[in-house]
């Protein structure tokens, strides 16, 4: 994942492509993912999501090339990594498992946007129409999708909040502009 300044975050998943997403964290700093991280985790019941921090393990430059420079691998920077990767994986790969849901996802935007980038064609609708019925309407399919996608935990209930057209709005235009 191209996570700016330079660098490329290593991530991938295993377990069960439906279970509850989990994102795993290697120790360190320094070292890498390994198998040996998702041993506590059932594989059937987990959708194991691993990481490698900024320059460790496969993420790129490594840390060991004498002329990379860490000024931009903070601990700020590392949870903005984290969040990068969760919508990239929340609104990018998700859909391969709720493709129902996907389906409205994409018939969201302009068909001219359907195959690229949803996020920035959601911004593009929720942040620079103008319109406010396009805004509303974006938000609405972004917050069915959001909701879609972590309905997956168990005893999971949607918030009484996601009913309200100003909640949905002032949510949607925050998340899709990250």
């Amino acid at each position: 994942m191209d996570a700016g300044d330079g660098h490329r975050v290593y991530w991938e998943t295993s377990g069960n492509p439906t279970g509850t997403p989990v994102l795993i964290l290697h120790g360190g700093p320094g070292s890498g993912t390994t198998p040996g991280g998702r041993r506590n985790w059932d594989l059937d019941r987990y959708l194991i999501i691993q990481m490698d921090q900024r320059n460790c393990g496969r993420s790129t430059p490594l840390a060991s090339d004498p002329t990379v420079s860490l000024d931009t691998n903070t601990t700020q920077h590392l949870i903005s990594d984290i969040e990068q990767l969760r919508l990239h994986w929340l609104y990018h790969e998700t859909g391969r498992y709720l493709p129902a849901q996907w389906a409205r996802f994409r018939s969201g935007v302009p068909d001219s946007d359907r195959d690229g980038d949803l996020v920035a064609a959601y911004n593009r609708l929720l942040n620079e129409s103008g319109d406010v019925e396009v805004q509303r309407s974006a938000a609405q399919g972004w917050c069915d999708w959001e909701y879609a996608s972590v309905s997956w935990e168990p005893g999971w209930s949607p918030s009484a909040r996601l009913h309200e057209p100003d909640f949905r709005l002032q949510f949607a235009c925050i998340v899709a502009r990250c």
